[in-house]
């Protein structure tokens, strides 16, 4: 087997490799569970050379069959690992190892020093292979739900790119856009028909901008994203879908554990 950068050919297996490391549950909050997630990712895997912030690589057989995928993330100052999945029958030999090795080797870049990504906290297995790999927690994210206020009042608001945010939710199922009322500027995404998605938790006790989320679509909830630290005054807004943990490590520790896991030595 090798690792090599996805092909649009393998967009469909890549696909359902992906969604099989989820619970149903989740994927509901997740872009992965929208419904043209995979239009998304053939188009994405079509810009690898137009310099994305993010590339896909593949764990694929003799027979160009693709048992693992993995998702690389490109920050400022290092490699994000968004995504990492083996096939559920191919487990335990190791491809997981394999996989990740090469495609840290293909994608690191000159001045990369660190390795994050983003774990749930009830999957234990994941983290201790983490741990073992050199990456320690360093802050704790919640996932959680609550419905904008009635009754609330009402300001002045626009939201100047969402021509573009709904042909990017026509084709995908998901999109962001921006929402300035007179004080403030949110992020905002929409995740299929059910919810908006916000990381700020300043939204929770501004009352103008819920209403003007009401306005654009009443029937929709607010998925929130955060810190844990950020959401405790607010806890008793909310309803708690699931944590993560955020964990990184030294690039250079996890190249030389992989190595000595898998049996490769480095140059």
């Amino acid at each position: 087997m090798v690792v090599v950068f996805a092909r649009h050919s393998d967009t469909e297996t890549m696909y359902q490799l992906l969604r099989e490391g989820y619970s149903p549950d989740l994927l509901t909050y997740m872009p992965l569970g929208c419904q043209g997630f995979k239009h998304y990712l053939h188009d994405l895997i079509g810009l690898k050379d137009q310099h994305p912030d993010r590339v896909f690589t593949v764990l694929s057989g003799n027979d160009s069959s693709v048992y693992g995928v993995a998702e690389i993330r490109f920050n400022s100052n290092g490699l994000f690992l968004n995504n990492i999945h083996i096939e559920r029958s191919q487990r335990g030999k190791g491809l997981g190892t394999k996989l990740l090795h090469h495609t840290l080797e293909m994608t690191r870049r000159p001045g990369d020093l660190d390795l994050s990504l983003d774990v749930f906290q009830d999957n234990e297995s994941a983290k201790q292979w983490y741990l073992n790999l050199g990456f320690l927690s360093v802050e704790e994210y919640i996932w959680a739900t609550f419905t904008p206020g009635t009754g609330l009042p009402e300001g002045e608001f626009c939201c100047p790119n969402m021509p573009q945010a709904n042909c990017v939710q026509n084709r995908y199922g998901f999109s962001q856009f921006t929402l300035q009322t007179q004080n403030i500027s949110y992020d905002i995404g929409r995740l299929g028909g059910g919810f908006f998605v916000l990381t700020d938790p300043g939204i929770l006790r501004d009352e103008i901008a819920q209403s003007a989320l009401r306005t654009l679509d009443p029937a929709r909830q607010c998925l929130i994203r955060c810190r844990m630290k950020h959401l405790k005054t607010h806890a008793h807004k909310v309803k708690t879908i699931a944590v993560s943990h955020r964990m990184t490590a030294k690039l250079n520790t996890v190249l030389e554990r992989l190595s000595l896991y898998s049996g490769v030595v480095r140059q």
